[in-house]
C-alpha cells in the first residue's frame, strides 16, 4: 500500500509539474511570439467635390431632323457649395454641330467650338452655387439632329453620338469670378 501511495503522489506531483511547466512555457512563449503596437494620426476632414450626371444617356437611332430626349443635369455631391459645368461634345458637319437644343434659362454658354461647348450653371456674369445633395436644373430636355444634314454628309458621319461631362469647382475660389474665368481654373484632361 505503501507504494501504491507513493505512486499516487508521485502522479500527482508529475501532473502538477507538467501544468506548471505549460503554464511558464506559454507566458515565455507568449512573450516571445507575438507582439502588438498601436499607432494613429491627427488628420482633420478636407473639403471634397464630388459629381454625379444625370439624364444623360439614351439608346436607340436617330436621322436627320430627329430628335432624342435628354435631360442632363448635375448634382454636387460633395461637401460644399459648387459653380457647375456641363461640355457638352456633338459629332461635326461641316464645322458645326450637328445637333442644336433650346438649353434652359439657368444655363450659360462659356464656350462653342464647333462640336464642343461648354456650358455654365448660372448667369453671363456669376456662376450660381449650388449646394451639396443639390441638383442643376436641366441643361436641355431634347437634342435634335439638324435637318439639313445631306445623306452623304449623314452616310460620312462615323459617329452620332452626344457626350456629356460635368465639372464642380468650389463656389468660394470661384465667388464673384465670370463663368469663364472660373472654367479656366478647371484642369482640363
Amino acid at each position: 500500500m505503501t507504494k501504491f501511495k507513493s505512486l499516487k503522489r508521485s502522479t500527482q506531483a508529475i501532473i502538477i509539474f507538467i501544468l506548471l511547466a505549460s503554464i511558464g512555457i506559454a507566458a515565455y512563449a507568449a512573450s516571445i511570439l507575438w507582439a502588438t503596437a498601436h499607432s494613429g494620426t491627427t488628420l482633420s476632414k478636407e473639403h471634397f467635390l464630388t459629381v454625379e450626371l444625370s439624364g444623360s444617356s439614351a439608346t436607340g437611332s436617330i436621322k436627320p431632323g430627329g430628335s432624342v430626349s435628354l435631360s442632363p443635369a448635375v448634382t454636387n455631391n460633395g461637401d460644399v457649395d459648387a459653380g457647375v459645368f456641363i461640355k457638352v461634345t456633338m459629332p461635326e458637319v461641316s464645322g458645326s454641330a450637328a445637333y442644336v437644343f433650346e438649353p434652359d434659362s439657368s444655363w450659360y454658354l462659356v464656350e462653342d467650338d464647333g462640336s464642343v461647348q461648354i456650358w455654365s450653371y448660372g448667369s453671363d456674369s456669376a456662376l450660381e452655387a449650388v449646394s451639396p445633395g443639390s441638383s442643376t436644373d436641366a441643361l436641355t430636355t431634347s437634342f435634335t439632329m439638324k435637318s439639313d444634314i445631306t445623306g452623304a454628309q449623314f452616310a460620312a458621319m462615323s459617329d452620332v453620338d452626344i457626350g456629356f461631362d460635368g465639372y464642380l469647382i468650389d463656389y468660394a475660389e470661384v465667388d464673384g469670378y465670370d463663368p469663364e474665368s472660373a472654367w479656366r481654373m478647371i484642369p482640363q484632361v
